[in-house]
């Protein structure tokens, strides 16, 4: 069974909004019955993913079964999805009730629950890599079809390697707080089925109070989020309320802001807390390197050290392998590291691309004692009058300066910076022309009280570029 989940039998496995308990045991067989229901063992099926029991007693059939999932959200836009379907051609589609799709060409073929198993016949049987077992999206909600090949093996290693690092146990349960479609969510799925613990699937958010009495009630022990996350934890002052049984609080999917890492550090120190953090990619199976900073408060801007039989080399023009606190782009190896992209169903064949070698796209150094710090990505370099800038530290000098958010962007040549607060433009044009040496006509000011962000939480940066050209085209 997938993650040895068989050997927890009578321990509670899962809790719903609605208080029902499944045990082990008890999600074992149903992974049993619903696998005798599928025709075709070594095909694609489409997840459309929500925090519900159906919903993850389908993905573990799908991966026990040798069906390969491709975990898509259920705010998907429709023409998204139907480039997904022509692209993948998948056999099943595995979606809530509730959800309205057309699905023109599948007929319904079994329930469970509030989920719909619907099934087709129009597409030619797909040739798969024997080693492929799911294939994770990338990009959130922009609708990119490029999907990560992962391997079973794959998503062992990380599993292992996420649940020794946060030193979980079956006593640490945990409470969903981020869509099983992210690979993120996936991995808290992954690693508190792999130790036996109690995961609490819940459809309230953050905002919510009946989230804060799943916490209670539940006696949740593991709280895990994204950047947006912690900042809504701070707003809601988390540090105020009573939660006797949460012992650790766990960060990726971003770079948290020095502000919030030091505020949690604090706060997890003096409530006899652990505070961890993550970094990792979904081309690396989701994760990296993670550690408690509550053990090293001196490292309080790194993102920690690689998991167990991980290695990290720093790839720069200056020095390059083990050469401490040199900037370049990092490079990760292990066992984790994903075969490789999938775009259509041709990719799905392909052997392993990567060979245990991912170059992360990300921006970095490793300082003398082998903890990672993120500085940007690649991608995120703006160039004019021939000078490279990162628009991470353009962001990161403005925090630095004013209150408030700053998010940039490149578009059209210039440097876009959208802001929280009530700022003087005029200022902060002459500042970053002084600090970068461009012009003040290279920047252009744009005030957001709110950020456009993804399902995920992170900022939505394609958002951002069409509400830039919007406000261009309402000022001409």
């Amino acid at each position: 069974m997938i993650f040895s989940i068989d050997q927890f039998a009578e321990k509670v496995a899962i809790q719903t909004d609605d208080g029902d308990r499944y045990r082990y045991a008890e999600l074992v067989s149903m992974v049993d019955e619903f696998s005798n229901k599928l025709e075709n063992h070594r095909t694609l099926a489409i997840c459309f993913c929500e925090n519900t029991v159906a919903c993850v007693v389908g993905y573990l059939t799908f991966l026990n079964t040798g069906i390969v999932p491709i975990m898509l959200g259920t705010q998907i836009e429709p023409s998204f999805l139907v480039d997904y379907v022509n692209e993948y051609r998948p056999y099943y589609l595995w979606k809530p009730r509730t959800l309205k799709i057309d699905v023109t060409g599948f007929k319904l073929a079994a329930s469970l629950n509030d989920y719909d198993l619907w099934v087709t016949s129009k597409f030619a049987r797909l040739d798969l890599h024997p080693q492929l077992a799911l294939l994770a999206t990338t990009s959130g909600s922009t609708g990119s079809k490029k999907l990560v090949r992962q391997t079973r093996e794959n998503l062992s290693i990380n599993t292992v390697g996420i649940a020794e690092s946060l030193s979980l146990d079956e006593s640490l349960s945990t409470i969903t707080t981020l869509p099983l479609n992210y690979t993120f969510g996936m991995s808290v799925l992954h690693t508190h089925l792999s130790v036996g613990s109690t995961i609490h699937l819940t459809s309230h958010s953050i905002m919510q109070k009946d989230f804060w009495l799943r916490m209670r009630d539940g006696e949740v022990g593991v709280l895990y989020g994204v950047p947006f996350t912690f900042e809504m934890l701070k707003k809601l002052k988390i540090h105020h309320q009573e939660l006797p049984y949460l012992h650790v609080l766990a960060q990726a999917g971003g770079k948290l802001s020095p502000e919030l890492s030091d505020f949690f550090s604090g706060w997890c120190q003096e409530a006899a807390k652990k505070f961890y953090i993550m970094y990792g990619q979904a081309e690396a199976t989701t994760r990296i390197s993670c550690f408690c900073l509550n053990e090293y408060p001196e490292k309080s801007r790194s993102v920690g050290y690689p998991l167990k039989g991980g290695e990290i080399e720093i790839k720069s023009e200056k020095a390059a392998g083990s050469s401490s606190n040199v900037v370049g782009e990092i490079v990760y190896r292990g066992l984790n590291v994903c075969m490789g992209y999938a775009e259509n169903t041709d990719d799905l064949v392909l052997d392993d691309s990567w060979c245990g070698e991912l170059s992360t796209g990300d921006t970095g150094f490793v300082d003398e004692d082998g903890f990672i710090f993120v500085t940007g990505r690649k991608k995120r370099m703006v160039k004019l009058y021939g000078h490279s800038v990162s628009l991470d530290d353009i962001e990161a000098s403005l925090a630095a300066e004013w209150p408030g958010q700053f998010v940039c962007i490149e578009c059209d040549e210039k440097v876009v910076v959208f802001y929280s607060k009530a700022h003087d433009t005029v200022c902060l044009s002459r500042f970053l022309a002084t600090k970068l040496k461009f012009q003040t006509k290279d920047f252009s000011f744009h005030r957001l009280e709110k950020f456009p962000r993804t399902e995920s939480g992170k900022i939505n940066y394609h958002q951002l570029g069409a509400v830039y050209r919007s406000s261009i085209v309402a000022d001409s």
